[in-house]
């Protein structure tokens, strides 16, 4: 199996890919991606599919690190709120299923979680994901030891919103971020 990075890059065609393979995944799981079925969702000839990735595995992997990236360019581009609190809901509601592209991303990280129970090289891309934010919450709460519990428990309450909430209306999103406000407010009341 390939090693994958979290820092792939990506070019346009292979972007359009990887995100035509998030679409599938989000609608209709892991096992039905194929090359065949990428190429009709992208609109790319199956063999600019394989050029970008030769095999399911490579889709796969693409897929989950397009996500990753695109979760944090949307957290990356919430400036700074007046109340500390309203930037964390602010930006973590970037990770829940409140509609288009963040509602497959949750489905994403909800399938690859899953996932990781069984297949290794899944299990290592979502733990390093899963490290790198518990880590990032932490510098966000002073970068103490005494962080890490509230990082695992702010994990807890997105990955809990996330999978409650994964095939809601979007018209539900503010109940959803409300939610979310209250869970925080609660973590950080401590």
């Amino acid at each position: 199996m390939n090693d994958f990075s979290l820092d792939h890059q990506f070019s346009e065609s292979a972007a359009a890919i990887a995100d035509a393979t998030i679409r599938i995944i989000a609608s209709r799981g892991l096992d039905a991606v194929s090359v065949r079925e990428v190429a009709k969702e992208s609109g790319f000839a199956a063999g600019s599919v394989q050029y970008h990735a030769p095999n399911k595995d490579t889709l796969l992997a693409h897929a989950f690190i397009r996500s990753i990236q695109r979760q944090g360019e949307r957290v990356a581009a919430v400036s700074e709120r007046g109340d500390k609190l309203e930037t964390w809901v602010t930006r973590l509601a970037e990770l829940l299923p409140i509609g288009g592209v963040r509602s497959e991303d949750a489905a994403i990280w909800v399938t690859y979680g899953s996932a990781s129970a069984t297949r290794d090289w899944i299990a290592n891309l979502y733990t390093e994901v899963l490290e790198d934010f518990q880590s990032s919450v932490v510098l966000a709460l002073g970068g103490e030891e005494a962080a890490k519990p509230k990082a695992r428990l702010v994990t807890a309450l997105v990955d809990g919103l996330t999978l409650d909430n994964l095939r809601v209306s979007e018209a539900e999103a503010a109940r959803i971020v409300a939610d979310l406000r209250v869970g925080l407010g609660l973590l950080f009341a401590s």
